[in-house]
């Protein structure tokens, strides 16, 4: 009997033993099963990412047999060649038509967008790669060093940037604005003209002569008014460099647009300003009933009857100061005057005038081809959220700016007419540009944005009621009270007293 206990107990055991032994099995079983299926899976990747390599290579190959890029021996390639000859043309004999072939078979360049090839072992150097503009055009920038060419503050001759253009015609439009101005720098020589990059038209393509991009300050006369508000130094020297850079921006917006350079009619671009006001409303998801979108629509047709004007764009970030006129007199000079008991301020202000003459250049030519309103440059101008101006102030420099016009010969009887109704649409389209280009354009905590919608009610305010709003009218402005004044009965073309007397 005691014999037989212990006989099941040993059985017992042994079952036990047995059924761990089962349970550890098909454990190894899952997980074999779930390694081989990973390996498979790894095994099936390694296969796809061969076969894709194997792409990449003849994808790779194709396009070096294609463009012939250079080899590890440094031999000279079809598309250094190609833009080595078409610089040739351009910039020695002077024969754009002779380069254009050229600039044709290396704009394929294009397809390729991280490419960068360089040809250090023959006499004509060039290095290629492909960039993109500020308002993000695509440009092959050319490079050809020479030690001759070395010119005041260690800037090279040819540094150039190769634009492409959707056609010859709207190249060559822009080469007319550079090239109009030319003459009258020549043939006018107290004239004072904008400064402008070199440039040569090559049929579809335009090739800028252009300092280095490093030497001009980022965003242009936009962070340069930034930098010059937060520095410590007395409101006169602040004044005196915001003045002349601000004047000297109207002065160029006003030589360029009153020229005559017999554009292409095709070229011409108009816009239905009530079709953009819509669209903006459309962008801040307000829902507009069938009376405002019609109002809307009829305020967009008054600004359209007076867009006959060409478009220059004179925002501050379209005005490049050098660093010469930051680094070398901005941050020496007027730090060792302002550390002397007696400043001379016309001494001052008449350096300062010239320095910013002869080192701030104008961008963004292309814009000329649109129409606008009379208005719309001096807004852009002086309506900014920097630098930061009174409204006395630019009433003022708005009045210059009209001067200036008148000047040049452009008819300003009626340019104050509707001035109010087209800062309101300026400046809710630039609200509309800040949500659509955050990225080129960043706004911290919305602070542009902001700005640019007080400025559109305090417009529209204007328009309706011929004055100023009040201060507790400008708190938490928005696109819904701009749209609320446009309903009002007084909001129409009517005669108001504008510019208005701030002194009132």
């Amino acid at each position: 009997m005691v014999k037989k206990k212990v006989l099941e107990k040993l059985i017992k055991e042994k079952d036990e033993e047995i059924a761990e032994l089962k349970k550890k099995v098909e454990k190894y079983k899952k997980e074999a099963i779930a390694n081989k299926s990973e390996a498979e899976a790894y095994k099936s990747q390694l296969e796809e990412q061969k076969i894709i390599n194997q792409e990449q290579q003849e994808l790779i190959k194709e396009y070096e047999e294609e463009l012939g890029i250079e080899s590890k021996e440094g031999k000279v390639t079809t598309i250094i060649g190609h833009l080595s000859r078409a610089s040739h043309y351009l910039f020695e004999t002077k024969t754009p038509d002779k380069a254009t072939p050229h600039l044709r078979k290396s704009i394929k360049l294009d397809d390729q967008k991280i490419v960068r090839l360089d040809n250090l072992t023959k006499k004509k150097e060039i290095s290629v790669f492909l960039c993109k503009a500020r308002d993000g055009k695509t440009l092959i920038r050319l490079n050809r060093p020479k030690e001759k060419e070395i010119i005041e503050y260690g800037l090279t001759l040819e540094n150039a940037l190769l634009m492409v253009y959707p056609s010859a015609d709207m190249a060559n439009a822009v080469y007319k604005v550079y090239k109009r101005t030319l003459e009258d720098k020549n043939n006018k020589p107290t004239r004072e003209t904008p400064n402008l990059c070199e440039k040569i038209q090559a049929q579809e393509f335009l090739l800028e002569k252009i300092i280095p991009i490093s030497y001009l300050t980022p965003n242009g006369l936009f962070s340069l008014f930034h930098l010059i508000e937060s520095k410590d130094f007395s409101s006169h020297i602040k004044k005196a460099f915001i003045e002349s850079l601000i004047k000297k921006q109207l002065r160029d917006v006003a030589y360029l647009r009153t020229r005559e350079y017999g554009f292409d009619k095709n070229l011409i671009i108009n816009s239905s300003h009530g079709d953009k006001m819509l669209e903006v409303y459309d962008e801040a998801k307000i829902s507009l009933t069938p009376k405002e979108k019609r109002k809307i629509k009829e305020a967009g047709k008054l600004i359209d009857e007076r867009a006959n004007h060409s478009f220059v764009d004179g925002a501050s970030w379209n005005s490049f100061p050098h660093k010469i006129l930051v680094d070398s007199y901005f941050h020496n000079k007027v730090a060792k005057m302002i550390s002397q008991e007696i400043i001379d301020y016309n001494e001052l202000n008449n350096e300062i005038e010239e320095l910013v003459k002869k080192h701030t250049y104008r961008i963004d030519l292309d814009k000329m081809v649109r129409l606008t309103f009379p208005s719309d440059d001096a807004i852009h101008t002086l309506e900014w959220p920097v630098p930061i101006l009174l409204p006395s102030e630019r009433i003022r420099y708005e009045q210059y700016f009209v001067e200036k016009l008148s000047e040049h010969g452009e008819d300003t009887e009626h340019y104050w007419d509707l001035r109010a109704l087209e800062g309101f649409y300026r400046h809710i389209r630039m609200w509309f540009f800040y949500r659509q280009n955050p990225d080129n354009y960043p706004d911290p905590e919305d602070v542009y944005k902001q700005h640019h919608l007080n400025m559109s009610f305090y417009s529209i305010y204007i328009h309706t009621f011929g004055r100023g709003p009040p201060k507790k009218e400008m708190i938490n402005t928005n696109l819904r009270k701009g749209l609320e004044l446009m309903m009002h009965p007084n909001c129409r073309p009517q005669a108001i007293k504008y510019p208005i007397n701030y002194a009132e």
